[in-house]
């Protein structure tokens, strides 16, 4: 059977912020994969705060230390809210993206990119939806496995209400566990995990 790795970048809501049980959407999705069979170690990379920059400035060093063993290795990227909150350029998310992708090109591991979230705040989701269309460029441009969960089903409806019922931003266990659904069923995902 396949060792599988995957290091899951991202800020507080690839961490899981605001959910009691601590697992986030990675944990589910890990707990998923080893359910149905994987051999897979999975390792979140989530800070509170960070911007994509922040994100692509520590993943090396991150990465690599997790990534000792294993046959295949992959890296999901999931960030954009931290940089649509301190209205930075949307080049700049850009950039921290395909420096990402590169770097995980050079070292050959496996890249599974989504999609920022659906906001309810007009303003906040017209950042995120140009932030979507830029990022699924980037990725088409290098053949990356994108997810755009603005249109996957994720219940966005339940996340802005646990948010709205918690600090605002960060939802509960059950929107985490939509998202972690959505992308549990995702072909790219489950092709990389069925090996």
């Amino acid at each position: 059977m396949t060792d599988l790795r995957i290091c899951f970048l991202g800020d507080s809501l690839t961490f899981g912020q605001g959910d009691p049980t601590g697992l986030g959407w990675p944990g589910r999705v890990v707990g998923d994969a080893l359910q149905a069979g994987a051999k897979l170690t999975g390792y979140n990379l989530g800070v509170r705060g960070d911007t994509g920059a922040q994100i692509a400035a520590r993943a090396p060093a991150e990465v690599k230390a997790r990534f000792r063993s294993g046959d295949a290795k992959a890296v999901t990227m999931f960030f954009g809210a931290n940089d649509i909150g301190q209205d930075l350029p949307l080049s700049d998310s850009i950039q921290a993206l395909e420096a990402l992708l590169d770097w995980a090109a050079a070292h050959h591991l496996t890249a599974f990119v989504l999609s920022p979230p659906l906001y309810e705040n007009a303003l906040a989701d017209a950042k995120a939806a140009g932030m979507t269309a830029a990022f699924a460029k980037a990725c088409a441009e290098r053949g990356v496995s994108y997810l755009d969960l603005r249109e996957a089903g994720v219940d966005w409806a339940l996340w802005w209400a646990q948010a709205r019922a918690g600090d605002g931003i960060h939802p509960g266990a059950e929107a985490y566990a939509s998202l972690a659904q959505v992308f549990s069923g995702w072909s790219a995902w489950r092709t990389w995990t069925e090996r």
